[in-house]
């Protein structure tokens, strides 16, 4: 069985370290909305995965969406990013039908 992925090293491989950078503004954003007017907030990360080609790959288009609470309502953000097949190695993974994804050397 391959090492399973480092978490950390890959959301911080994402677009480059900035994926990693608007999830830690997200979360600060939306805790302080929460506690500020006691309204509940939201963050969502959404990961898909497709093949590439007939190879162990994949590619993985990354999503944040979050809403942070307001004294009247709330504000939403969304960012999202599609790697490029070419020369993306943060966003490409090795893998195989028996075996988790495991990171692209």
């Amino acid at each position: 069985m391959p090492k399973p992925t480092d978490t950390s090293e890959f959301l911080n491989e994402l677009n480059g370290g900035a994926f990693a950078n608007q999830i830690s503004h997200a979360l600060s954003e939306v805790a302080a909305g929460v506690v500020d007017h006691g309204k509940p907030g939201k963050i969502t990360i959404t990961l898909d995965f497709s093949q590439i080609g007939d190879s162990h790959q994949v590619k993985i288009k990354h999503k944040l969406a979050y809403k942070v609470p307001t004294k009247r309502g709330d504000q939403s953000e969304n960012t999202a990013w599609t790697p490029r097949c070419t020369s993306e190695p943060a966003a490409t993974f090795r893998c195989s039908r028996k075996t988790r994804p495991a990171l692209h050397p």
